[in-house]
């Protein structure tokens, strides 16, 4: 669920993309036992919160001739409301021709608590984040815990959202927990920060209800865990999304993810490919790279939502997945196996090695867009910030300044502008889109901002715009 970054990414614009025409076809579901069905296509049940990564990985998933799709559970404890996301779910899927997969929606306040993600983010995924679909006649398929207790036996179940739906029906179902093939969940946060609203070691989907998770993780049910550790090492670049805007024709799934990607802030930086990476590990396990663990989640206080290892139930961890293999998975099956080159060409890079803030690339940069990459070669993430020089002061001025630092300030000086901030992920290369506007004189500096000693770092080639 990309709620877990997305209030601060999620930038609407006010276009409303149209895609007029679907073509809808009939698909009969597979009627395999665990593993793969009759016709060798994977069983899946999906539960998601649908937001803007969970609708990519759905899409994916209905793309695929090798996932035998059964049925799509939607979470109202996530992201979007219900029925709202239920009516999106219909609509994706009709959209790449499942219009036979049934929808089902669940509760909409989680199993303990009552954490919920920003309002607005609820109401930019319930409107599928201004983007429109044609209308579909979804038909009734009951509720999510049903639905779930009647689809879920023989097949894998792909958990892409709070797990409330899922811990429902493994509630009401004693024996379901060992006729579900496996569950793959995007969930957790063991080794690197989390990316909660108000819990920042806590990872979003184990934070809404953290309850649900925990009678998951003790159900006996075959466990593989995709959580940030994994994530954070499939950023959405600027290069995948500018692969879609050269080929998006290819498929009416490839346009709507490019649609995404220019109707919402997610190509510029600080998101990532959260559940389709879960998505994609269906069909290619090794892009992930997985070790056992023990795993528990803390249920209440303020460590609640934070997932530990090395106590509790013994599960599959991916803690690292392939970049280049996880977007060749992705763009091939999305654009239907049609000819593409992904070009990697940032303006400048940016790396923080725990010491030295470095820059790499042109030495003056025409003001306006350009794609800064970080490379952070650290444990800890870092700020990447772009701020220029007011005329009155110099760089020298700057180094000064930083040099004499004791605790990290609470405000710039006043002749000091940032003009862009993002936050660089531990052990991992991001790209940022930025706009950068030219002063009368001076300069526009990148440096790198800490938490801790020595607080900010200035690149040591420094960009110059103007005079």
């Amino acid at each position: 669920m990309d709620g877990r970054a997305a209030g601060a990414r999620l930038r609407m614009m006010k276009r409303l993309a149209v895609l007029a025409a679907v073509a809808l076809a009939v698909v009969s579901a597979g009627c395999g036992s665990s593993g793969s069905g009759a016709s060798g296509r994977i069983p899946v049940v999906v539960d998601t919160d649908l937001s803007t990564d969970d609708a990519i990985a759905l899409l994916y998933l209905a793309a695929s001739p090798r996932i035998d799709l059964r049925a799509v559970t939607v979470s109202g404890t996530g992201l979007v409301h219900c029925p709202a996301g239920a009516r999106n779910a219909a609509q994706l899927l009709a959209l790449a021709g499942k219009t036979d997969v049934p929808v089902a929606c669940g509760r909409d306040f989680p199993l303990a608590g009552a954490r919920a993600v920003p309002e607005d983010w609820r109401t930019a995924a319930d409107g599928l984040f201004g983007l429109s679909l044609p209308p579909v006649h979804a038909h009734a398929s009951g509720d999510a815990v049903s639905l779930l207790r009647r689809e879920a036996p023989g097949a894998t179940v792909l958990e892409l959202a709070p797990m409330t739906n899922l811990a429902q029906a493994l509630r009401a179902d004693s024996s379901l927990a060992r006729r579900i093939g496996g569950v793959v969940a995007m969930a957790g946060a063991l080794a690197v920060p989390g990316n909660a609203p108000d819990a920042p070691a806590a990872e979003t989907n184990a934070w809404l209800d953290p309850t649900a998770m925990r009678v998951v993780l003790q159900s006996g049910v075959p466990l593989s865990l995709v959580p940030l550790d994994a994530t954070n090492h499939v950023p959405i670049t600027a290069y995948v999304s500018d692969t879609f805007g050269r080929y998006h024709y290819a498929t009416p799934e490839a346009t709507f993810v490019w649609d995404l990607f220019r109707e919402t802030a997610i190509a510029n930086g600080g998101s990532f490919f959260w559940d389709p990476l879960a998505a994609v590990s269906l069909l290619d396990p090794g892009v992930l790279t997985t070790a056992e663990r023990r795993v528990d989640v803390f249920t209440n206080g303020r460590d609640a939502g934070r997932t530990i290892a090395g106590s509790g139930s013994h599960v599959s961890v991916a803690v690292g997945a392939d970049e280049a293999r996880f977007e060749r998975d992705l763009l091939d099956t999305l654009l239907a196996g049609s000819a593409y080159t992904v070009t990697r060409q940032p303006t400048a890079t940016v790396t923080w090695n725990g010491e030295t803030c470095t820059w790499s690339g042109p030495r003056s940069l025409t003001a306006g867009q350009a794609v800064i990459e970080t490379a952070n070669e650290t444990d800890r993430p870092f700020q990447l910030v772009v701020a220029a020089i007011a005329p009155s002061h110099t760089l020298a001025d700057l180094r000064a300044y930083v040099a004499g630092l004791t605790a990290p300030p609470a405000n710039p000086p006043s002749w000091l502008t940032a003009q862009q901030a993002a936050t660089a992920q531990p052990s991992t290369t991001q790209t940022w889109t930025t706009w950068t506007s030219s002063p009368a004189s001076g300069s526009v500096v990148v440096a790198c901002a800490l938490e801790t000693p020595p607080y900010a770092a200035i690149a040591r080639s420094i960009p110059v715009y103007g005079g």
